[in-house]
């Protein structure tokens, strides 16, 4: 009996442990799915917080872009008066601009400014050409635009004499009265206007600026004189080979401290000396522009000639 038992309770003890192992292996299945169960929430957290984010992000965005419109609007409703005062205060001009006819409005503003400012009327001066201002202006100056004046000047065959005028400049007054205006210089002009076109502008215009610029000016007053030449090869005088050139043969910039003399005889004896010195070049260019416009005319009769023949 007691061996029975024995046996009974040994039987009873083996099972225990086996029943403990049971126990174990469900806790260990339990936590092993808790752990798979806590990585995916761990997995599964970073996307949240990504995702918070980028909601605020873009929240913020739209924000400043609303701060920006508002800005925007606020500043053209407070620049929109600004605008119209200053349209008011500083009006646009018609020699404003880089247009033929602001250029041919500029260079007749021009004449007109230089005729009442430097030109008042007075009496006759030697040589027997009458120093009245309008006259004068009309003979010196021409009223078109420059890029008119040298197109004029190169189917002339005739120099360009340019005068850029600084109105606010401290010696253009002084230079207009003791040179420019001075007898014997106007005489001058007056007589080698055959050879010579005079465009003046100011540099306050668009087309007085753009010429500025282009001659490299760096002082004021200043008077350049221009060759504008249509040039045909030289290998045959019937030749259709055709370029448009311009040379500068002087310039003189008074403005310079080391030209600030300001002596209507100096001024003569520079420009006399470089037109006389051009003058057969000049000559040339004529003969050639006389010898192109007979021929021209000569075809013009030839095919006159043979349209008439043909209805005969």
């Amino acid at each position: 009996m007691d061996g029975s038992a024995n046996n009974g309770n040994t039987g009873l003890s083996s099972r225990q442990p086996r029943t403990s192992s049971i126990s174990n292996e469900g806790a260990n299945l339990l936590s092993s799915q808790q752990a798979a169960s806590d990585g995916v929430s761990n997995r599964n957290s970073p996307n949240v917080v990504n995702n918070s984010g980028n909601s605020d992000m873009s929240r913020i965005t739209l924000l400043l872009n609303k701060v920006f419109v508002l800005i925007a609007v606020l500043l053209r409703i407070g620049l929109t008066p600004l605008q119209y005062l200053i349209a008011a205060l500083f009006p646009t001009r018609d020699t404003d601009g880089s247009s033929p006819r602001a250029a041919d409005a500029a260079a007749r503003a021009f004449a007109s400014n230089f005729q009442l400012t430097y030109l008042p009327p007075a009496p006759p001066v030697p040589g027997g050409i009458q120093n009245n201002g309008e006259a004068i202006v009309a003979s010196l100056f021409s009223e078109m635009g420059y890029a008119k004046c040298v197109a004029e000047a190169r189917r002339s065959t005739k120099l360009l004499l340019v005068y850029l005028h600084s109105p606010y400049h401290r010696d253009s007054t002084t230079f207009c009265r003791r040179v420019l205006t001075h007898p014997t210089v106007i005489n001058y002009l007056i007589a080698s206007n055959g050879r010579l076109m005079l465009w003046g502008g100011s540099i306050h215009t668009g087309d007085g600026l753009a010429v500025s610029t282009m001659l490299g000016v760096s002082s004021y007053p200043c008077v350049a004189l221009l060759s504008c030449e249509s040039t045909r090869d030289a290998s045959s005088s019937t030749s259709n080979n055709s370029s448009n050139t311009m040379e500068l043969l002087l310039k003189l910039e008074y403005g310079s401290s080391m030209s600030r003399t300001y002596s209507s005889s100096e001024f003569l004896t520079r420009i006399g000396a470089t037109v006389e010195a051009y003058q057969s070049i000049l000559d040339t260019f004529t003969a050639r522009r006389v010898a192109r416009e007979q021929e021209a005319h000569l075809r013009r009769e030839q095919d006159d000639e043979y349209l008439q023949a043909l209805e005969i």
